[in-house]
C-alpha cells in the first residue's frame, strides 16, 4: 500500500495522542473481544478493554475531526455532485489538485490534509450510483453518467468495477485506497440483484462505509507509523479487529432518521454530512 508517510503523512499532535492510545491497549487491547456494547454485563467482564477502545476511537476521530475543517461545522456546506465526480480525474488526491471543488478528491494541499467529508461524499455517490440500478432509476443514474442498459451488459462483477470507476476512479494515495476499498462491500451488495440487495437501506449503507472508511483512515496511521515497528502481525490483526468492533457498535447509534428521505444523486451530501456527525458521536459529543 505504501506509506502514508511518503504522501505527507500526519505528525499532529492529536494522531500522537491517537498512537498513544493504541499503545495503551496493551494486553487488555489484544485480548478484547468486546463489540462495544456498554450493558452492564460488557462493562463488568471487560471494563479496562471498553475504556481504551473507546478512548482510541475518541482520539481517531478528533484526529479526522481535526484534518477537516468541513467536519467541525454543524452543518456541512453543500457541494454539487458534478464536483465530487471531477475529482475522479484527480488520479489520487495527492495535493488537491485537476478536479474537484475545494478539494473535494479528499486530500486538501501539498502538505497531504485529509478531509474525511471529501472522501465520504465520493463514496457515498457510489452508493448513490448502486442504488440508482438496484431501483433501475434511469434518471437518477444519468446523473452519474451511466444508464441501465450498459450495466445490465455487465457481469456482477464488473457492473461493481464500473460504478466504482465513474464514481471514485483510481486509487493514487492510501487514503484514497482506504475509500474505496470501504464502499466496496456496500456498491457489491446493491448490485447483486438478490432478494437480499432488496431490503437493504441506502442510508445503512452509508453508515457503514463511513465507519468502515473511519478504521481505514485510522489503520493507515497505525500500520505505516507506529504498528509495524512495535507489535507482532497476530497482535496488530486482534487489535484491528477490536477497534473495528468498536466502531461499529457506537456507529449503530447514529439516529438515520434526521436524514430524511433523500434521492440517490444527493447521497454523497448525506455521506458529507453523516461523515461529521459520526465523527463527533465517536468522539463522544452526544
Amino acid at each position: 500500500m505504501g506509506t502514508n508517510e511518503a504522501f505527507g503523512g500526519s505528525g499532529s499532535a492529536d494522531w500522537e495522542s491517537v498512537r498513544q492510545e493504541w499503545a495503551d491497549l496493551g494486553s487488555a487491547g489484544s485480548d478484547d473481544k468486546s463489540d462495544g456494547n456498554t450493558g452492564e454485563d460488557a462493562n463488568a467482564s471487560n471494563a479496562v478493554g471498553e475504556s481504551t477502545y473507546d478512548r482510541l476511537v475518541a482520539a481517531l476521530a478528533q484526529a479526522l475531526i481535526g484534518e477537516d475543517k468541513d467536519a467541525r461545522q454543524p452543518s456541512v456546506p453543500s457541494v454539487p455532485l458534478t464536483a465530487v465526480l471531477s475529482s475522479r480525474r484527480a488520479g489520487g488526491g495527492g495535493g488537491g489538485t485537476g478536479g474537484g471543488a475545494d478539494g473535494e478528491s479528499g486530500r486538501s494541499g501539498s502538505s497531504g490534509g485529509r478531509r474525511i467529508t471529501a472522501q465520504a461524499a465520493r463514496g457515498g455517490s457510489a452508493i448513490g450510483a448502486a442504488t440508482a440500478y438496484r431501483d433501475r432509476d434511469a434518471e437518477a443514474l444519468a446523473g452519474y453518467g451511466l444508464t441501465l442498459q450498459e450495466l445490465d451488459a455487465l457481469s456482477p462483477r464488473m457492473r461493481c468495477a464500473r460504478i466504482l470507476e465513474v464514481a471514485i476512479g483510481q486509487a493514487g494515495h492510501p487514503d484514497e485506497q482506504a475509500m474505496r476499498d470501504a464502499s466496496v462491500a456496500q456498491v457489491k451488495a446493491l448490485v447483486t440483484g438478490t432478494s437480499e440487495a432488496g431490503a437493504i437501506s441506502p442510508l445503512v449503507s452509508i453508515r457503514d462505509f463511513i465507519g468502515e472508511l473511519t478504521v481505514r483512515l485510522g489503520l493507515i496511521e497505525l500500520r505505516d507509523q507506529y504498528l509495524a515497528k512495535e507489535m507482532t502481525a497476530a497482535e496488530s490483526r486482534s487489535r484491528e479487529k477490536g477497534l473495528r468492533q468498536w466502531v461499529k457498535a457506537k456507529i449503530a447509534r447514529l439516529d438515520l432518521g434526521k436524514y430524511g428521505q433523500v434521492s440517490t444523486t444527493q447521497f454523497h451530501q448525506v455521506a458529507r454530512q453523516m461523515s461529521a456527525d459520526m465523527l463527533r458521536l465517536l468522539r463522544g459529543d452526544a
